[in-house]
């Protein structure tokens, strides 16, 4: 069964790659090219996929199988984390996000050419690479993750990472009170924005007036994506793991200070800065007091799914005609 589905999701893999390859190319001749690097980056999305999700499995049934400790005593003292061990996780899942944009920089001036290329033609067509880099470099942070937490488990145990963690989704009144605070804090930044004076646009602005695809493809990667990643990561990841071998205290503001800096492209504007900020505090505090990740993925939830629901409706800036040397990836925005 296992097997059919693997070979189930590779049909519906190249045949989604051929769809996309033929959108993407304005010529016959670019349609190989086009359909194989979207075949490259999706295989290889679902081939870490398929390892990740087998390891996953195995953690979650430990876990149920044995349940959680309620005290650390039970581990030894050799098997406890280390601080570069935390550090190690982030620096893995910021490199994996930065060779998918490698890649995707690598396969853009490939598709270009070097004739005639030029500093703003390539920083205009990465903007139009988006579309696959985004969600593709969020995915791979993700996955990179996932796989350092799979040699903690052979190290401490399932049960102890899964509390490093805060592996569980808390109550229903907690959960509810996250998101009405996502809430909150989403509609705190529009007032904000109207009173912070005209700046040049932020690259999220950038990217949603570019095209309708890039508007779609930051939605889906800032509302189903960013939420569970990032806060495996940084209140997961980070605040857990530094909380078990510093402190509480060092933890918070190391991993909410990381947190927020990664955030800086977007403080073009000073409100921005303000409430990634007090995102950030909001979350923590969710963090510690639940104990489990599942509210501060949900006050995130609703923080970007309002921030989108303002863009659905936005018109993008109309875009040139493609042009007859390359796929319409690959044009200017």
């Amino acid at each position: 069964m296992r097997r059919q589905l693997i070979v189930a999701k590779g049909v519906v893999a190249v045949l989604f790659s051929a769809v996309a390859g033929s959108l993407m190319a304005d010529n016959p001749g670019g349609r190989v090219a086009s359909t194989l690097a979207v075949l490259v980056i999706l295989g290889t999305v679902l081939l870490v996929y398929e390892a990740l999700s087998s390891g996953l499995a195995r953690l979650l049934d430990r876990v149920w199988e044995k349940g959680l400790p309620q005290s650390p005593e039970s581990e030894t003292t050799s098997s406890r984390l280390r601080p570069r061990n935390v550090f190690a996780a982030l620096g893995i899942y910021l490199a994996a996000q930065i060779v998918v944009w490698i890649i995707v920089a690598a396969i853009t001036v490939f598709r270009l050419g070097t004739t005639g290329l030029t500093e703003a033609r390539l920083t205009q067509a990465m903007w139009s690479s988006i579309v696959i880099a985004l969600p593709v470099s969020l995915i791979a942070g993700g996955c990179a993750v996932l796989l350092l937490l799979r040699n903690w488990t052979r190290r401490i145990g399932a049960p102890a990472v899964a509390r490093i963690l805060g592996l569980s989704w808390g109550s229903g009144p907690q959960i509810g009170i996250a998101l009405a605070t996502g809430v909150a804090l989403s509609i705190l930044a529009i007032s904000l924005m109207t009173l912070a004076p005209k700046a040049p646009p932020d690259p999220i602005s950038q990217v949603v007036a570019s095209s309708i695809y890039a508007r779609w493809a930051w939605i889906f990667s800032a509302v189903l994506l960013a939420p569970p990643i990032e806060e495996m990561m940084f209140r997961g990841v980070m605040l857990g793991g530094l909380a078990r071998t510093w402190n509480v205290r060092a933890a918070t503001v190391v991993s909410g200070g990381t947190f927020w800096l990664l955030h800086s492209p977007e403080w073009i504007r000073w409100p921005a800065a303000v409430v990634i900020g007090l995102l950030t505090i909001v979350v923590t505090l969710l963090r510690l007091r639940t104990k489990a990740l599942g509210p501060p993925m949900a006050a995130h939830f609703t923080y970007n799914l309002v921030l989108a629901g303002l863009l659905v409706g936005a018109k993008p800036e109309s875009r040139p005609a493609p042009q007859p040397e390359g796929p319409r990836w690959a044009q200017l925005p």
